[in-house]
């Protein structure tokens, strides 16, 4: 079996729309059938997992086409480094973000949503307005949760693996 779009995704193919799947490796190898030796023969029945990932950032510069990037100020230098994906790493931990300009830009955005729907919400709670008054507030405290939803990872809450103690430390 092989993939019907090796460049779309694993979950949905651009031709079809998602209407057919793509072989995955939890498709390939039934409930019970789940050893180490069989994922490891399944894996070339599935399609492959992509050694790309797009940047975290929702506002990442690289993830725009080219056509549609534009220097927000004059006095912002153009960053290279931001690339809009992050690639699968020969060792060691895998990026979340292409650059640290995109991780420094994701954690500001995080941390102003959060700040305006905490505002927002303690307006609502609090007494006073007309009634169009508290909808126009609700409705923005709405539009703030939604955008606040691209940025639910938090970088700072990442647990770092431990290798294991070794035998006889105390």
């Amino acid at each position: 079996m092989t993939p019907t779009n090796q460049l779309a995704s694993l979950t949905s193919s651009r031709e079809t729309h998602g209407v057919v799947p793509l072989p995955r490796i939890h498709r390939a190898m039934p409930a019970g059938q789940r050893t180490v030796p069989n994922a490891l023969a399944s894996l070339g029945l599935a399609s492959p997992a992509s050694e790309l990932q797009p940047c975290l950032n929702p506002l990442c510069p690289g993830r725009k086409p080219a056509s549609a990037r534009t220097i927000v100020s004059e006095s912002a230098p153009t960053d290279s480094t931001r690339t809009g994906s992050c690639a699968w790493p020969q060792r060691g931990r895998p990026g979340y973000f292409c650059s640290s300009a995109c991780r420094d830009q994701y954690d500001y955005e995080r941390t102003q949503l959060a700040e305006d729907i905490q505002a927002l919400a303690e307006a609502i709670a609090s007494p006073g307005g007309t009634y169009r008054d508290r909808r126009k507030v609700q409705a923005e405290l709405a539009k703030r949760r939604w955008a606040w939803q691209r940025y639910l990872f938090d970088p700072a809450q990442v647990t770092h693996t431990e290798p294991p103690p070794e035998k006889g430390a105390t």
